[in-house]
């Protein structure tokens, strides 16, 4: 068994100002599968439903991006994690950091 760590981000899909989503869910997961393809690293991809309250007190149920990413340097996940924030118009991301003991079989 490998020790690594896996890394979650979780980026909500609806745009705060708009109050809806600007993408539907095939074409967030194809630019969300382009950005990674470009980068050339591995990634798994879900979309869920989350929760979030926002700054000016609003809650919001909403698509939500679980992008699971395994064995990286954490800035670097930090900086993907704000650029897919920023590029979807959200106030923030929750990144989770896992240790992880894997094993290819």
């Amino acid at each position: 068994m490998t020790n690594l760590v896996e890394y979650q981000i979780f980026i909500g899909c609806r745009d705060p100002q708009l109050s809806e989503e600007i993408f539907n869910e095939k074409e967030i997961t194809d630019l969300i599968s382009a950005y990674f393809e470009r980068i050339q690293m591995n990634f798994s991809l879900l979309v869920i439903k989350g929760g979030y309250h926002y700054e000016n007190g609003w809650y919001d149920t909403e698509n939500t991006l679980c992008i699971s990413i395994v064995g990286d340097a954490e800035m670097k996940i930090l900086q993907i994690a704000r650029t897919i924030a920023m590029f979807l118009n959200q106030e923030c991301s929750l990144v989770v950091k896992n240790p992880l003991k894997m094993k290819y079989m």
